[in-house]
């Protein structure tokens, strides 16, 4: 998802495997990974106000004194350490 919220209904800011994805498979899993990085290369051409604003959020998120429970539990909960 190109997007800091853990959900968007904007379809052109979503980037999910393909059904036949193999992620154990390196050629499976960087095909997937090839469309997604031309897509975020696309949005950052079209909407790169967007997507810039969104990687600042996303930046935000990290504290070096911030255990990786916390990391994960602040990206799922709007409210946590705010």
């Amino acid at each position: 998802m190109f997007a800091a919220a853990c959900k968007t209904r904007d379809p052109k800011l979503k980037s999910e495997a393909p059904k036949d994805t193999v992620l154990e498979n390196e050629e499976s899993r960087m095909s997937w990974i090839k469309t997604a990085a031309n897509q975020f290369h696309g949005l950052m051409g079209t909407r790169s106000a967007y997507m810039e604003q969104q990687l600042r959020s996303i930046a935000s998120w990290h504290s070096p004194d911030m255990t990786t429970f916390e990391l994960v539990l602040r990206q799922h909960d709007p409210w946590y350490m705010r």
